[in-house]
């Protein structure tokens, strides 16, 4: 696939994500993760998160009383957007959208590597000593994967 996108959609599997939106996910530093409540607004947060590319699944780690835990136990439908944005020209702006489910887990189900991947990549702002005691983490897994740049965009679905 070449590096302009196509204004046509396509649909492929996730792990065939076009070089640019992997690398978005791979480097991205934060994330907006939305969750949804029945009859309200929804609920975006800006979150730390980790991507195991096999199986293709997301991670974050919240505090347990968060509205966000709330809104997941009652719709799991979850989106996690990660940008880059282009302060001279929206043209330059690029991103990915991905719409999935999402499921709590304790934070010893994510895995050592894992949570060392967390741990390097967020220890300048987390500190030795972030009560992790307290925290959950939540899963998700993609079912539709949005990459844009610009006014074009690509969308590949999982199988």
């Amino acid at each position: 696939m070449s590096e302009t996108c196509s204004k046509h959609r396509q649909k492929r599997s996730a792990n065939l994500l076009h070089p640019k939106a992997a690398r978005i996910i791979r480097d991205g530093f934060f994330a907006y993760f939305t969750t949804g409540e029945i009859g309200a607004p929804p609920h975006i947060t800006t979150m730390f998160y980790i991507w195991d590319e096999e199986p293709n699944k997301f991670y974050v780690i919240t505090s347990r009383s968060t509205k966000k835990l709330q809104n997941i136990r009652q719709n799991p439908n979850v989106a996690l957007t990660i940008d880059e944005r282009d302060p001279i020209s929206p043209e330059g702006n690029c991103g990915v959208l991905i719409r999935g489910t999402a499921r709590v887990i304790k934070i010893e189900e994510m895995g050592d590597v894992l949570m060392n991947q967390y741990w390097q990549k967020y220890l300048t702002f987390l500190k030795v000593g972030f009560p992790m005691g307290s925290r959950v983490v939540i899963e998700i897994t993609p079912k539709i994967i949005h990459f844009w740049k610009g006014i074009h965009f690509h969308k590949w679905t999982a199988q």
